[in-house]
Order: C-alpha cells, then sequence, then structure tokens
C-alpha cells in the first residue's frame, strides 16, 4: 500500500490540487470576483458527485488543456451572467452523463493515448502475426501479470476498470502497463511488418 501511494496516489493529489488552483486562478484571471468562480466550479463538482460522471482524459496534460478550455467557456459566460454560467456548468454535466460521449472519442480523442486506441485496434484486426504470438509467449514465460494484462486487453477485449478488478490490482497501474506495451507492439511488431 505505501508504495500505490507514492507511486499512484500522491501524484494524483498533487496534480488535482494544481488543476483546482489553475481553474481558480483563470477565473480570477478573467476579472471575476472569488465568489463568482467558486460559484460555477462547486456547481460543476456537485453535480459530477450527484451524477457520478468522471470522464477525462487519462494523461494529465491534456485533462487539463480540457479542464481549462471548458472553465474559461463558463468564465466567458459568467461576464455576462452568472446565473447564465452556472446552468450552463450543470446542462454540461447532466447531458455529458446522459449522452453517449464514448462516440467522440476517436474526434476528440477523450479517453487518453490516441497510440493505445490505434495499436488496439491494429492488434485486434491481426491476431494471427507470428511477432504478436511471440510477444505474447515471452510474455507468458517472463511475467504472467503482464501477460494476463496483455490476454485481457488484446485478446479477450477487457476494459482497464475490468482488468484491475479481474486481477485484483490498481487501474492506474494497467493502464502504465498497457501504455508501455502498446508502444512496443507499435514500435517493434506493428512498424515492422
Amino acid at each position: 500500500m505505501r508504495g500505490n501511494f507514492w507511486n499512484y496516489y500522491l501524484p494524483n493529489i498533487l496534480f488535482n490540487v494544481f488543476e483546482v488552483l489553475t481553474i481558480i486562478g483563470l477565473g480570477l484571471v478573467f476579472g471575476l470576483d472569488l465568489w463568482q468562480v467558486l460559484s460555477i466550479f462547486m456547481a460543476f463538482i456537485l453535480n459530477k458527485v450527484i451524477w457520478g460522471n468522471s470522464l477525462h482524459y487519462k494523461d494529465w496534460y491534456l485533462c487539463l488543456i480540457w479542464s481549462c478550455l471548458l472553465f474559461i467557456s463558463y468564465y466567458l459566460l459568467a461576464k455576462i451572467n452568472t446565473t447564465i454560467a452556472i446552468f450552463a456548468t450543470i446542462e454540461f454535466v447532466f447531458f455529458s452523463k446522459i449522452s453517449n460521449i464514448k462516440d467522440l472519442k476517436s474526434v476528440l480523442f477523450w479517453g487518453g493515448n490516441n497510440l493505445n486506441l490505434e495499436v488496439f485496434d491494429w492488434v485486434k484486426y491481426n491476431q494471427d502475426n507470428i511477432k504478436l504470438k511471440d510477444y505474447e509467449n515471452k510474455l507468458k514465460e517472463l511475467d504472467k501479470k503482464k501477460y494476463y494484462i496483455f490476454k485481457y486487453r488484446f485478446r479477450e477485449f477487457k476494459t482497464y476498470k475490468q482488468i484491475a478488478d479481474l486481477m485484483d490490482i490498481d487501474a492506474q497501474r494497467v493502464s502504465d502497463e498497457i501504455k508501455i506495451m502498446s508502444h512496443f507492439i507499435e514500435f517493434s511488431i506493428r512498424l515492422d511488418d
């Protein structure tokens, strides 16, 4: 547990604090009063808690860019009318929960690393590739955990959360391992074909 805290939880906590301070700072840069900034921010957070919506990029810099752009739009509305900005915030969170946002992933790169998606699609349609099978067999011999992450993701098409639950490991570790595998597959197998 101690290693998980230092490797996964502490960086996430620090990033979230930095992101919140950046979002609040943006509101102040736009010349809004602190109460306006906090009202919009709290409306956003409360609605995410109520609707259980946690859409975000897996890469920290994309998450930060998306959050900043989203809140800049709210702050611009707040320059016109704070009530309208709060309602727009509530409406966005509500509709992002009930609509099928996943369909926009390939257009807007939602869900993180685009390379992982390209590699996933390539592996899906090249299941019989000799080099890919060799890679899988080497994983099986050398590291059972990595092998099962590979198998569940690239052979059985399970989600990161399903893999984490099946293997009783942190979802961030699953994401990190898949990112490493994706890079290896892309540059050592796919591009060599």
